[in-house]
């Protein structure tokens, strides 16, 4: 956080507040998602002056019912002032908020003795929280990449001279499964993943470094009897060679908060997806 100009350093408190507020809203059941709206860097023109809001949330509890928080982040070097205090106050009383959460890495005195004047405002300490780091010392993202395939397939009874059925065009040939026609490509698939991940699941890939790391094997899948036909043939088992590239990459950290006892969060310079999601980690307590 040292390389970090100032501004980058308050954008970073307020998406960690913005993160952890909208999980607390998320989480909580009577809530939906239309009921309430949460936003960074709200402009509010109040009586024609114009008030920037770090973190803005609006809660419609029902018809006419709406209540209003705000959020003031500081991630400075030197504590929040008196003066802090009373500006942030002020903004509160222009936009009636019901009430409002001054974020800073420390106060000072007076402006602690500030605060206690005004019954709608409450300090929240902002803490660089390195206890989630040290509770992900091995988290790393892993991808598999399918080099190349080849499947044997081998008809029951058949012997070594007669077993292999040549040029198989999976998108031509049908498999029937228990009895059911399925899509033979998908099929393919799945049956390649299994080998895959029975080899590769178990992995130390939290020893690796970053890089890619090529395996090749041999393995087969038997089948039941009268389980598997291909083109008419029942297939007693099904002989794999595969190569695979694993992917391992580290993500480096862009910051990692614990706002007052509302919540943790950590978040990566590049992001991770989760089902086509890019995610932060965060966590309300």
């Amino acid at each position: 956080m040292n390389t970090l100009t100032r501004n980058q350093k308050g954008k970073y408190l307020e998406e960690a507040v913005h993160l952890i507020e909208k999980h607390i809203l998320n989480s909580n059941p009577s809530l939906k998602k239309s009921s309430f709206f949460i936003e960074n860097n709200k402009i509010i023109d109040a009586d024609g002056v114009h008030h920037e809001i770090d973190v803005y949330v609006e809660i419609d509890i029902c018809h006419g019912y709406r209540s209003i928080f705000i959020f003031e982040c500081k991630n400075l070097s030197k504590p929040a002032s008196k003066n802090d205090i009373i500006i942030f106050n002020e903004k509160i009383k222009m936009i009636n908020a019901q009430k409002g959460y001054f974020v800073s890495k420390s106060f000072s005195k007076d402006a602690i003795s500030q605060s206690k004047k005004f019954s709608r405002i409450e300090l929240l300490y902002a803490t660089e929280e390195e206890s989630v780091l040290y509770a992900l010392p091995d988290m790393h993202c892993v991808t598999q990449d399918i080099v190349s395939k080849y499947l044997l397939f081998v008809r029951r009874g058949s012997i070594n001279d007669e077993r292999n059925i040549k040029k198989i065009n999976m998108e031509e040939i049908n498999i029937v499964l228990n009895g059911k026609k399925i899509d033979a490509k998908k099929f393919e698939n799945e049956e390649v993943l299994k080998i895959v991940n029975s080899h590769l699941g178990n992995e130390k890939t939290h020893n690796y470094a970053n890089g890619t790391y090529s395996f090749r094997f041999t393995d087969k899948i038997i089948y039941p009897e009268g389980l598997l036909m291909m083109n008419g043939d029942e297939i007693d088992r099904i002989e794999f060679t595969i190569s695979v590239n694993l992917i391992v990459s580290r993500p480096k950290i862009r910051y990692s908060f614990e706002i007052g006892k509302r919540g943790k969060v950590i978040s990566f310079v590049d992001p991770i997806f989760l089902n086509g999601f890019s995610v932060a980690f965060t966590q309300s307590i």
